[in-house]
This record gives C-alpha cells, structure tokens and sequence, in this order.
C-alpha cells in the first residue's frame, strides 16, 4: 500500500507539472516511430478552411480510399504516405480512418501520429489510442499525457473544430478509456489546471472512468469535492454519482459539499443532475434534499426524477420521503389524470416505482392509483395501465394473483406480464409461483418469455430450468434465443438437472444438441449480438467427449477470423476459456464487398419529422462524423422502416431508444451491421446516438439522450441532435410515421 500510494502522487505530480510547464521541442522529423517517453511537438496550427477551395482529383481518391480501408477495417489500406501527407485533409481522414479501426498495428501509427501539428490529426490520434492500449496500457497514458502537456496551454492555438472535435476532449477520453493509476493521477491534476475546460474534460473523463470502476482513488475523491465546493463546479461532482464513498467521514462531506452547490446551481442550466446524483451515494442524509428538489417545480424534470430515483436506495429514509413526494404530487385520481400526456407523469410513474414492500402508510394511495380510471385515448390509456400496473405491484408484495394486478391492464398487454414478474422475482419460484412463471415462459408475446428467462439468473431454485432454456435455444425469436444463452453463460450449471449453484454438472444433451443447433443456425448478418452470446454460452458449458470439444472449437475458430471484430473478440474469450491461454484472434480477411462506388454518405443534413401517437419529434442528423450512419438512417425513413414502430426502451430522464420491429432490443434491419463511426464529441442534452451491442453492431436502433451523461461520450455514433419534448415519450409510444423533411 505504501508503495502504490508513492507511485499514485509521483504520477499526479510529475502530470500537473507537464502541464503547467507547457514543454516545448522541435518538431521532429517526418520518418521514424517516436518513443513514448519523448515530448512530441508543440507547435498546433490552427485548421484550415477547407471551403475554401476543392481538394485535388489525387486528394479526392485518397479520401475515396481512406473512407474504404475505414469501412473495411483494414489499417494496411491506410498508408504511411496518408500520414504524412501535406493535406491536412488525408492526415486528417487516415487518423480518422486508424482511430475507428484500433487494432494493433493503428495504435503504433496513432502513437506516431500524436506528433501531428493539426488539431484534428492529434484529436482523432488520442482518441483512437483510448481505444486501442490494451495490453500497452502504460506506454500509451505515458503518450497521451507527455503530447497533452506539450500542447500550447491557450485556447488561442489549439480550439474545437467546427464539427467540435478538441484534443483536450479526446486526451481525457483516452485516458479514461485506458485507465490505471498513472491515467486517474493525470485526470486528477487536471481538475485544477488553468487550461480554459480543461477541469470539465477531466471531470466527464473522471465520470467515465468511475462509471466502469466503480470506484476512484481516494486522492481524486478529495479533488473533486474541493473542485465543487471551491469553483461550484457541479461536474465535479458527476464522478461520485457512480459509487459509494469509502467512509462516513467521506459521505458526509459528499453531502455538505452537493448540498451547498445545489443551493447555487441554476436550475436551467441542467448541472443540478450532477449533484442529486452525488447526494443519492451520500446516504439516508440526504433524503431530505433530495425531497426538496422532487418537489421543486422550478428544478429541471430530469433532476427531479434523479432525485426520485436516487431515494431508493436510502432504504426507511428513502422510501419515507418517496411516500411524501408521491402523496404531495399525486393527491388524487383527478391530479394524476391530468398529468398524463405530459412530461410530468414521468416523475409520478417513478416515485411509485421506487416503493417498496412493506407499504405501510403509502398502500392506501396505491390502492387508489391501482384503480385510476382509464381514458379512451391510446397514448393517455397506456400511462394509465403503466401506473395501475406498477401500484399494484407494489401493494401485490409476493402475490402474483393479486385481483388489483390481474385487472390493472383490461387490454391484456405486456404491461400486465411485465409487472407480474416483477412480483414473482421478489419470492421463490416454487410451487404455485413455479407453475405461474413457467406459464409466461411460453408466453405469445416474445419480450414476457424473455423477461421470464431473465428471472432465471436469480432463482437457482426453480426446478427444470435446463428445459425452459432448451425450449428458448429452440425458438424462432432471436431474442428469446440470446436471453437463453446469456443465462447458460453465466449460469452454466442450469444445463444440468444437477440442483445447487456451482456443484458439479454435466449438461443435458438435449440442451447442449439445441445450443449447437443455434449456433450453427445461419443468421442474417445484423444478429452479431445473439451470435456473440451463443458463443459465450458454448464457452461455457463444460462439455464432456472428444467429439463435443473438437466441434466446440472449430465452430468457434470459424469465428476467429470474422471481420467482425465484436464476434473476433468473443471467439478469442471463449478460446481462452476452453484452454486455450495463448489465443489470438485479431487476423480476418476484411469484405471485400465494401467498395467506393456502394458505399452510401450521407453529404447533407437530414431532418427526420415523427408523428407519434403522442407528439411531434424530430432529429436533426449531420453527416460530418458519421456520414455512412446518416445515410443508412435516411434511407430507413424514406423505405417507411420506422412507420408503426414503437418506442421500446424509456428511461424516465435519461434514454428513449426505437428502431426494432421485434421490440425487445434484440431486433433491427436486415443486412451488415454500420461500422462504429463514433468520435470523442459529446454527447449532451437531446444528442441523437447509434445503439451498439459491441463495437461495429449498429443496424437501425436510435437513441436520444434525456440530458447529459458523459459516461456515454465516445462510446457510441453521435448522429445529431433531436428535437421536440422527449420527456413525454413512454415505453409504448407508437411511431405512426416518419419521413424527411430536408436534406
């Protein structure tokens, strides 16, 4: 411990003094690999207008080229010439083009291309090196942070572009992405840099960095509570939202220091989210404010509902404080009716969430809620049942038969079943319960069988469960198929008729035949996700016989050489899991289908108009950083692929996402999945985002962000910026058409 504390403050002093220093070297020369440990140039050129006139044919064919190797995934078709080329233009596409790749051979010439004197070159080098410094982690945050140092410290030379691509932004994104001591030292010395958003960079990166640790240095804890309490820096606070601070001594300076910069934040400017999310990890402390911003109507709905959601997991105080907001802001049937259709149903539906069994002085509110008369409009009709459904689950306790939850939903919907699995999770799936959840695994309606499914990876007790998932493995759904095979992954035990977790097993042939079965089931190309799972799965089950094992691993081999790299990189996790310690599967032939001339871009804005059943909404899309994405996009809308879908993912106050004809979010359009054209702009309020299930698996799945979450920045295709009030959409909402009204 001694040791790695000497080792933490060596690094976060050693990175503060790069920075305040600013060094400076000459510019090296144009051929060689540089060491990592050698301050790269400092000299940054402003970027050229590249309106001002068109590129050259022999430019024009290398970004034709360029934008192909990008596609492809094939770093051999970027070459060292594009690199240093004197158009900014190639250096900037071919950085672009080796950032999204990340492989091996892409992170040495990144490395290289830090030296770069243009903005973008170096801000797509450090992003790409985020992405690819596994298994170099070192060397890399040695890189980042000795070229991040010996930039020019002034806005004046080094400024977001246009498309709003900034170094700083990507600096920090890298070194959240590759982690470690050294990379949380430097974040950590940036929170006090002098560096015009330097401190916020390093907060989001910091929020990043938590997000995926759950955890944070002590040293980094005390900077961001002195960064918020010195400067009001509501941001700071955003990294503690994602853990639970070590000590009562911590929480309760956690929850002075959110306390006071909620009392100075300005509600409109939507930092509040930050601190509520802080005060929840603070403790049953807090309840009282969080109270106060629920029923605040001059703070932000998204903070308001945070603030709900935060309360649940402060246990008696928590849940005292949700009974009061609830019986404070839904005082009768006549209140709540008058919600619905408006963004503010959202917050109701989430206090009544949040309750728990016992009730004790909230049941009777619940009770009358569980009966809220229902109106005859669909979009008004389907928040009713929402909010019936879910107060009667919570009077239900254990009782799936619970009359108020068998009537909350006269229309016989998923929301019914939804919420009666819910109930039946609280209590052993045994007996009559058994019998009930077994009932909703043969379901009609794919997303109940899959929820039944779900249950599974809690309830070691009920019994058979290697026949529920034999059945699932055999289904035509894709969905039910994954669900199955994502519980044998974890759960490979539950193959056998062997009771107890983790005793000794042998799976059932019947199940290991249907496991087979679906994997070598030929899929249309969009599924890498269910086939990545089925790997994992395969992985898994401890198959017995020489006959098993060898098809295991030429199935999975196959995989291997995908060119795909989300389905190479679960080949070479189940290769390593079945023994093999030295597996690599980073060789792949890249499609030769992808080609200039059927390679659509996007070359303008598009606007896209939906008509819901609730209201008007629309995305505005740019294809600067995504042009491929926007055009598949368009073309989704204008083939009328969205007419009739609905809305079927909501996160009150932080995700809507659409665009699977299945809707269980296993589902999209047919054909090869979009290649990841993500970059280290942010995301922010309403930012419009490509759904992944890993990297190069996007199809038609669409998502708009409720307010600002930086865990999510980088890590997924921003498109755009939506438009309209998002807040009122809930899971259900139907699309009833989609066109372009621009482009």
């Amino acid at each position: 411990m001694r040791s790695h504390r000497a080792h933490w403050r060596g690094a976060s002093l050693v990175s503060l003094a790069l920075l305040l220093i600013g060094c400076r070297e000459d510019k090296p020369a144009s051929g060689g690999a540089p060491s990592a440990s050698v301050p790269p140039s400092s000299s940054v050129a402003k970027p050229a207008d590249d309106d001002e006139e068109p590129p050259s044919e022999a430019v024009a064919g290398r970004l034709a080229a360029l934008a192909v190797a990008e596609q492809r995934r094939d770093s051999s078709g970027v070459k060292p010439a594009d690199l240093r080329h004197e158009s900014p233009l190639v250096r900037r596409a071919a950085a672009r083009a080796l950032a999204r790749i990340a492989d091996v051979e892409a992170h040495k010439r990144l490395v290289e291309r830090l030296r770069d004197e243009d903005p973008e070159v170096i801000t797509w080098a450090a992003y790409g090196i985020g992405f690819s410094c596994d298994g170099q982690r070192f060397s890399a945050v040695r890189a980042l942070v000795t070229r991040a140092a010996s930039l020019s410290l002034t806005r004046d030379s080094v400024s977001p572009t246009a498309e709003g691509l900034d170094p700083y932004v990507a600096f920090a994104d890298a070194l959240a992405r590759c982690g470690g001591v050294e990379a949380e030292a430097s974040l950590n010395a940036w929170l006090s840099s002098s560096v015009k958003g330097l401190p916020e960079q390093a907060a989001a990166a910091l929020t990043r960095l938590a997000a995926r640790a759950h955890k944070l240095h002590g040293e980094t804890v005390v900077s961001l509570l002195d960064a918020a309490s010195k400067q009001n820096f509501a941001l700071a606070l955003a990294p503690l939202g994602h853990f639970d601070p070590e000590s009562s001594s911590v929480a309760k300076r956690m929850r002075e220091v959110a306390s006071g910069v909620l009392e100075k934040t300005d509600p409109k400017s939507g930092d509040g989210v930050f601190v509520v999310r802080a005060l929840a990890r603070s403790g049953p402390e807090a309840a009282p404010d969080l109270h106060r911003v629920i029923t605040d109507p001059k703070q932000p709905l998204t903070a308001r509902i945070e603030a709900a959601r935060g309360l649940t997991k402060l246990d008696t105080a928590g849940q005292n404080a949700l009974r009061d907001a609830l019986a404070q802001l839904a005082k009768d049937q006549a209140q709540v009716t008058q919600s619905l259709g408006k963004p503010e149903f959202a917050l109701i539906l989430e206090l009544v969430s949040g309750l728990k069994p016992p009730l004790r002085a909230a049941q009777a509110a619940l009770e009358a809620l569980a009966e809220l008369p229902l109106p005859d409009k669909k979009p008004e009709r389907r928040r009713a049942i929402l909010l019936r459904c879910s107060a009667a689950a919570r009077v239900a306790g254990t009782r799936s038969l619970y009359p108020k939850l068998v009537e909350c939903d006269p229309d016989d919907s998923y929301v019914k079943a939804k919420y009666v699995l819910e109930v039946l999770d609280r209590g052993e799936l045994t007996r009559a319960r058994y019998i009930r959840w077994h009932e909703l695994t043969k379901h009609s309606d794919r997303r109940v069988r899959e929820g039944a499914l779900n249950l599974l990876a809690a309830h070691p007790e009920a019994a058979d469960q290697y026949q529920a998932l034999t059945a699932a493995l055999k289904a035509k759904e894709p969905g039910v198929v994954a669900v199955a095979a994502e519980i044998l992954a974890a759960h490979p035990d539950r193959a056998s008729k062997a009771e107890g977790e983790g005793s000794a097993f042998s799976p059932e042939p019947a199940l290991v035949d249907a496991l087979f079965a679906a994997v070598e089931q030929k899929r249309d190309a969009s599924q890498v996700e269910i086939t990545s799972v089925l790997i994992d799965a395969l992985a898994a089950l401890s198959l017995k016989g020489s006959k098993q094992i060898n098809a295991r691993e030429k199935l999975v081999q196959g995989y291997c050489k995908s060119p795909n790299v989300t389905l190479r990189s679960h080949a070479e996790k189940a290769l390593r899991a079945t023994g093999n310690k030295r597996a690599v599967c980073n060789e792949f032939v890249a499609p030769k289908s992808i080609a200039a001339m059927d390679l659509p871009r996007a070359e303008t804005k598009v606007v896209v108009e939906f008509d819901l059943d609730i209201a008007k909404l629309g995305l505005e899309l740019d294809p600067t950083l995504a042009p491929v994405s926007v055009a598949r996009i368009q073309d989704l809308v204008t083939r009328g692929f969205y007419n009739g879908l609905t809305m079927h993912r909501v996160v009150s106050a932080f995700v809507v996402q659409f665009g699977d004809p299945h809707g269980d979010s296993y589902g999209g359009a047919e054909g090869e999945p979009l290649r990841c054209e993500t970059s280290p702009v942010p995301f922010g309020k309403l930012g419009v985002g490509l759904a992944l299930s890993g990297r190069d698996t996007a199809s038609s799945q669409l998502f708009v962000t409720l307010g600002r979450f930086p865990r999510l920045d980088g890590s997924y295709p921003l498109l755009g910026r939506a438009t309209g009030d998002w807040n009122r959409v809930v899971e259900g909402d139907v699309i009833r058409k989609a066109k372009i009204a621009s482009q």
